[in-house]
């Protein structure tokens, strides 16, 4: 496999492959469906999930039988994702590194549809989908999947409270991002949508219900940028030892209901 690209920062996930692949929640398969309702994957183009991690979008779409480009410029979170497509036998997956601002050069097929799962945010939005609106299909649209975990839901909000805390204590008050910190941008991915070739929105929202045990809930925080092996260092072992304790002092049942809303933007020309 080739190297990371260069103008990206390796230490950003640095770690956090497996732990990604196993502990994050995904996407439920409503979202695909809906996704499939409202985009035209009738046609005989493929799709590009760009920041594709290890590929909970790009698996989602390949169990349905279509054929993805699955784009990230981290060589663990793609070599994860190629292990967890052939233990499911999939082979509509195409792997490739790469980062938003390469993909004009990978000569890419004409696309359906490009999704991004959680990875937008990291990208320089507004050139992308500039960049995009060349590569896709009339009819075909950009797909925003994001899922966040509802904190007005007390259990969720307790076990999330307990790893912030534990996670401020080793790592400190600011949130950590690779060689870095990284801070939200105040302007929502629906504005810039809004303003791009495809601002034609339509937003859907998907709420679920699921047990968190400690051990996934730990596992969680691992796959984050901002708490990753690679930010936590040789306090990695402490770090969870601490995390697990505290979150099972604080229930006597064997895992965490948790509450996730999930929200599907789709934007078309």
């Amino acid at each position: 496999m080739s190297p990371a690209p260069k103008e990206y920062d390796a230490t950003l996930f640095a770690g956090t492959a497996k732990y990604y692949s196993k502990y994050r929640i995904g996407y439920p398969g409503d979202l695909f469906d809906a996704l499939y309702r409202h985009s035209s994957f009738e046609s005989a183009n493929p799709v590009l999930d760009l920041g594709c991690g290890t590929g909970h979008v790009a698996i989602g779409l390949a169990e349905k039988g279509i054929i993805v480009y699955a784009v990230d410029p981290d060589p663990e979170m793609v070599a994860e994702g190629v292990r967890a497509a052939s233990q499911r036998n999939l082979t509509t997956i195409r792997w490739m590194l790469g980062t938003d601002r390469q993909i004009g050069d990978m000569k890419l097929p004409a696309l359906s549809v490009c999704t991004m799962g959680a990875s937008f945010h990291w990208m320089d939005r507004s050139r992308v989908l500039k960049q995009l609106d060349g590569m896709i299909v009339s009819d075909g649209c950009v797909a925003l999947f994001s899922g966040r975990f509802d904190l007005e839901h007390a259990e969720t909000a307790l076990w999330n409270q307990l790893a912030s805390e534990v996670i401020q204590k080793f790592l400190g008050p600011e949130r950590r991002a690779g060689k870095g910190t990284y801070s939200h941008s105040s302007t929502r991915h629906g504005e810039i949508l809004a303003e791009s070739p495809f601002g034609k929105l339509q937003t859907l929202y998907f709420k679920k219900r699921i047990l968190l045990t400690v051990e996934q809930i730990v596992g969680l925080q691992l796959s984050m940028s901002f708490a990753s092996p690679a930010q936590l260092g040789s306090a990695k072992k402490e770090f969870e030892s601490v995390l697990t304790e505290q979150l099972t002092k604080a229930t006597d049942k064997p895992a965490f209901e948790s509450v996730v809303q999930y929200e599907l933007i789709i934007g078309k020309r």
